[in-house]
């Protein structure tokens, strides 16, 4: 937890790094969940498992 609590202090101090943190996990939100892919995952799996 010492290594935890390093970490969270460097993001308290060091706006620069929060930024471009939040960026990042902004743009991996929105390609990893975004309703265009949920739908094609989503069809992917019922295509694998229906017989046709």
């Amino acid at each position: 937890p010492q290594a935890l609590a390093d970490a969270m202090r460097v993001l308290l101090q060091v706006k620069p790094l929060r930024m471009y943190m939040g960026l990042l996990g902004e743009e991996r939100l929105e390609t990893r969940f975004s309703a265009a892919r949920m739908v094609d995952e989503t069809l992917t799996f019922y295509r694998k498992f229906t017989p046709r």
